[in-house]
């Protein structure tokens, strides 16, 4: 027997013994078998966008996502700016508001409770549009906003036995470049989505979206939005918890990066 079918005999021993353990033992009564199944070894994050063009560009990310977005925001948010619908409700409350800009949405929403995906669109996304007062302009007002963008990442997590026991697949969507009075560039419909989610026996995962801020990133004669999104994931067992975090920062230009 090669080195890759003990590894796969192993693995599987692993599982039947964390489901003995989790029906008749405690934690303290877990072999060493169970732990190394229990236990993470390694955490990745790797962007897993598709560019079926062979292009690392801005522009042909944009092209590709563009009618796959703009059918899903059809279908499920009709409230986009640009004449997709008239129901200002969805803007939301504001939830940040710095010396010239204004964010509207949702300042945390649970992405994935215990494996399970919610529905994301029952949230209001952030919008990062002009300060009027104490509150915004109305995004009506707004026009010239560019076709939505798409990127999205996977997370792993692999334990002691090389098994990949959680996987997560989410996208960050945003649309940019929206101006006011002919001026600035702003941020509409930011938010991130559960693409997949797989969950091995033992083990619970938990993800959740937060602004982490925003900032007019030029001047107050013509601003650049920028926000700040934050992924908070948890993963649990009855060994140990781990709680991690991935920040994105959106610029109105339509740049992201991962901090």
């Amino acid at each position: 027997m090669d080195f890759m079918k003990v590894r796969i005999a192993t693995a599987v021993t692993a599982l039947f013994l964390v489901s003995g353990a989790h029906a008749y033992f405690d934690a303290e009564s877990l072999t060493e078998g169970d732990r190394k199944y229990l236990s993470i070894k390694e955490i990745k994050l790797v962007e897993t966008t598709k560019d079926v063009f062979n292009q690392n560009t801005h522009k042909v990310l944009e092209q590709q996502t563009y009618n796959d977005t703009y059918k899903q925001y059809q279908q499920q948010d009709p409230w986009y700016p640009g004449g997709w619908g008239q129901d200002r409700g969805r803007f939301g409350r504001i939830v940040s508001i710095a010396r010239d800009i204004v964010a509207l949405g949702e300042d945390v929403y649970r992405l994935v409770i215990k494996g399970k995906p919610t529905i994301t669109t029952t949230y209001a996304p952030v919008s990062v549009i002009p300060r009027q007062g104490e509150g915004a302009v109305d995004i009506f007002e707004t026009e010239n906003w560019k076709a939505p963008v798409k990127r999205s990442f996977k997370v792993v997590y692999t334990n002691y036995f090389g098994m990949d026991v959680v996987k997560y697949d989410f996208s960050v969507l945003y649309s940019y470049g929206g101006t006011h009075d002919g001026k600035g560039a702003y941020i509409t419909a930011a938010q991130m989505q559960n693409d997949n989610v797989e969950v091995l026996f033992g083990y619970d995962f938990t993800a959740s979206m937060k602004v982490g801020g925003i900032q007019n990133m030029a001047t107050r004669e013509n601003p650049v939005a920028g926000l700040t999104m934050i992924l908070e994931y948890n993963v649990s067992t009855i060994v140990k918890t781990m709680t991690n975090t991935q920040t994105f920062f959106v610029l109105g230009t339509g740049k992201i990066k991962k901090l």
